[in-house]
């Protein structure tokens, strides 16, 4: 439209349900160029779709009534390919939805697309962020081990904590930051993975820094701690210590 949103975008942010049910099924006749499946598609200025609009302001049954409608006109996997101008995808922008239960509900509504929500999950923002990435920066643990367990589920747990972001930070480097359980948390699950753990290592950030040296540069006694039980326990302290590749 004469502003780049259409009437979805304009109903996806109405928190009255009926009303964002009677503009669709009433759009195709308010815009004759446009049927229902197409505005569904269509992107504002900001290069966000109705269902990312819906997410964005907290409208989870209209973000779930907007899924329905593209499993019904079998626009889905369109849908949700679409990223807005930041290159965050439908689970970054849930991911900022601190608290809503936002994620857990968008992965139920796509079980059944399962390679969809694989490349979901795994893809990046312009930051390089994967979206749990922005689940540990927000400390919201509950969503952090949802997404793991769906890692789990999906069998990627590899390929998801092997990511790293454009200062070529991964996971242990952004939890070794925080003050909450993240990392504790993501240790205790590495444990069924000692070689990923030992790549984790591996990988220096832009500042050749490790995940050992992120916490203790954050004066982290109780992170570096964690760490290094685990670095004793796998054998890898040379690995750990040595800061230069």
């Amino acid at each position: 439209g004469m502003f780049h949103s259409n009437l979805l975008h304009i109903a996806a942010q109405n928190p009255n349900q009926d009303v964002f049910q009677f503009v669709l099924s009433k759009i195709h006749i308010v815009i004759d160029i446009l049927s229902p499946q197409n505005c569904l598609l269509e992107t504002d200025r900001s290069n966000n779709t109705p269902l990312i609009t819906a997410i964005e302001c907290g409208q989870i049954n209209i973000a779930k009534a907007i899924i329905e409608q593209c499993k019904n006109s079998n626009t889905l996997q369109n849908v949700i390919a679409i990223k807005n101008d930041y290159n965050d995808n439908i689970l970054h922008i849930a991911a900022r939805r601190l608290g809503e239960n936002f994620i857990q509900i968008i992965v139920e509504e796509l079980k059944t697309y399962p390679e969809t929500l694989k490349k979901l999950l795994l893809d990046k923002n312009v930051d390089g962020d994967a979206p749990f990435f922005l689940s540990t920066e927000y400390e919201a643990f509950d969503d952090l081990k949802f997404f793991v367990d769906t890692f789990e589920d999906l069998n990627i747990v590899k390929v998801a904590f092997l990511s790293t972001n454009v200062n070529n930070e991964n996971i242990l480097h952004l939890a070794a930051r925080k003050k909450n359980d993240c990392l504790k948390f993501l240790l205790e699950h590495l444990d069924k993975y000692p070689e990923v753990f030992k790549d984790l290592f591996k990988t220096k950030d832009e500042y050749e820094v490790n995940p050992l040296f992120e916490a203790a540069s954050m004066n982290s006694k109780k992170n570096m701690q964690l760490l290094i039980k685990n670095i004793h326990k796998l054998k890898i302290f040379e690995t750990a210590i040595s800061v230069k590749n």
